[in-house]
């Protein structure tokens, strides 16, 4: 699947189609993790399955981001 890199406010986002949310059986609020492989270049992203981390606060940061 492919998707745009969007611009969300002053960051960027990828927007998750409704299919693979469900597939995910994730929902607005949940938490992921971000894995970046440097030898392969790809973007790993895992949904946190614990209750307990669903609203821990998201990691503020100034400096740009090479993908």
């Amino acid at each position: 699947m492919r998707r745009k890199l969007m611009r969300i406010g002053n960051s960027f986002g990828v927007i998750f189609t409704k299919d693979i949310l469900a597939k995910l059986n994730a929902d607005y609020g949940d938490t992921f993790d971000m894995e970046w492989n440097e030898l392969t270049g790809e973007v790993i992203i895992r949904k946190v399955e614990s209750e307990r981390n669903r609203n821990i606060p998201l990691e503020r940061t100034s400096e740009p981001v090479a993908l």
